[in-house]
């Protein structure tokens, strides 16, 4: 298994900045499901799937000087002190793996350009088809009701649709992982 952190910023290194934690949470959810084994327990939350191990390890790196969080405009990034620390990761790191981060992030970049509330949205989607425990059906209709029964008039039915649609195109409703 690869190191969840070293995972976290290879993944950061690669967007070059993240739009927030909630942005990462939801981008290693899909790392997670899609491209590699970590270790991260992804639970329901607020805002989708969330793991408190993974905020606790953005929370350890940002302390450990690697990455930067700017409290004004939410964003994460690499701190200088990373470079130091560059080739320990990407080493750790086995090119098939890289290969399978990259089409992710592709995908994910393609279907919400890395916006947090469509990462929101993707990823509660992804969630509640994959884990949504008790639904009897897990079509379109039924996913988008149990995401309204949750998240009441957040998301529009013409956006859940786009989002929908352009995941379905891209493979990322089910798990591969």
């Amino acid at each position: 298994m690869v190191d969840d952190t070293r995972v976290l910023m290879y993944v950061v290194k690669r967007l070059g900045c993240v739009r927030g934690k909630k942005a990462v949470q939801k981008i290693m959810y899909f790392v997670k499901e899609f491209a590699v084994r970590l270790s991260y327990r992804f639970r329901w939350w607020l805002f989708g799937p969330f793991s408190k191990e993974l905020y606790d390890d953005i929370d350890f790196l940002v302390a450990r000087d690697l990455l930067n969080y700017d409290d004004v405009s939410y964003e994460i990034s690499l701190t200088n002190k990373f470079s130091n620390v560059v080739p320990e990761v990407e080493e750790n790191i086995d090119e098939e793996t890289k290969v399978r981060i990259e089409g992710l992030l592709e995908k994910l970049k393609e279907i919400t350009n890395f916006d947090p509330f469509l990462l929101e949205l993707a990823a509660s989607i992804h969630f509640i088809v994959n884990y949504g425990a008790g639904l009897k059906r897990k079509d379109k209709d039924a996913v988008y009701e149990t995401l309204r029964e949750i998240k009441g008039e957040r998301f529009r039915w013409e956006l859940f649709n786009r989002v929908w649609e352009s995941m379905e195109k891209c493979g990322l409703l089910g798990t591969e992982n």
